[in-house]
């Protein structure tokens, strides 16, 4: 069983000071265990951050005790290497056993490895109605408790299961914060928010979603619950070539 030690959520987020920690630990190692390059380590957003330039995602593998396990010693062994301080997963992923997989091992190299949460930069998403392995529950029924809960009925697009009412993803980003055992996540980025929307209404109903779901974004930030958030997206927000080169973050 891994280890996993009772205590209260994890408080903070990714800072200037714990990234510089980690970073400084990965450059200069006693044992010679591992040897992080420099340039391995970006500042992203335009902020001190020091943030490695892979991270470790939590999409794949079956939704089973055998695969906990591999994400949980896969995260392990990469953070303690020096070589990775950005974790990246999403409600749906796994029928939500990944962001459980994931608040346990943050909880675990807080308490007995030493990995401060500030030295982490931690990602989750939003959007897609996620089923529950653990408890099985269905989508269907997690959008009927959503409902209960009072978020609108026509909000759901029912083909793609996805939802951007700021209710919906307010309550989406407490749930992964509970899951994941944390009091602030480092950046939530809406899921997919036009590719599982768009094929099933107007552009116009899609894009005032979409700025009421930034308005609940923005909310979050001030509320303390999230830091940064974004938009996920594979066959969206495309540019030409000659386009590209305002939006990079060099």
């Amino acid at each position: 069983m891994p280890y996993v030690m009772e205590m209260g959520r994890l408080p903070g987020c990714a800072t200037k000071e714990g990234t510089e920690r980690y970073y400084r630990r990965s450059q200069y190692d006693e044992f010679k265990a591992f040897d992080v390059h420099h340039q391995h380590f970006k500042s992203p957003f335009d902020s001190e951050l020091k943030i490695t330039s892979v991270g470790i995602g939590s999409y794949v593998g079956e939704a089973d005790d055998i695969t906990d396990f591999f994400l949980y010693d896969a995260i392990k062994q990469s953070v303690l290497s020096g070589g990775i301080n950005k974790i990246d997963t999403a409600p749906n992923y796994r029928y939500m056993k990944s962001e459980r997989t994931i608040g346990k091992i943050l909880t675990t190299l807080h308490s007995k490895y030493q990995v401060n949460r500030d030295e982490l930069f931690v990602t989750t998403k939003a959007g897609y109605v996620p089923e529950d392995g653990q408890r099985m529950v269905s989508q269907r029924e997690m959008i009927e408790r959503y409902i209960d809960k009072g978020v609108p009925a026509d909000s759901f697009v029912r083909e793609s299961g996805h939802c951007l009412h700021p209710k919906f993803l307010k309550m989406s980003v407490e749930e992964s914060l509970e899951r994941l055992n944390l009091q602030t996540l480092d950046c939530v980025y809406l899921h997919n928010p036009y590719e599982a929307q768009a094929p099933f209404n107007l552009d116009n109903v899609v894009f005032d979603r979409m700025t009421q779901a930034f308005e609940a974004m923005e909310e979050l930030v001030q509320e303390g619950k999230i830091k940064k958030y974004g938009v996920a997206t594979y066959s969206s927000l495309r540019l030409k070539p000659s386009e590209t080169k305002m939006h990079m973050n060099i």
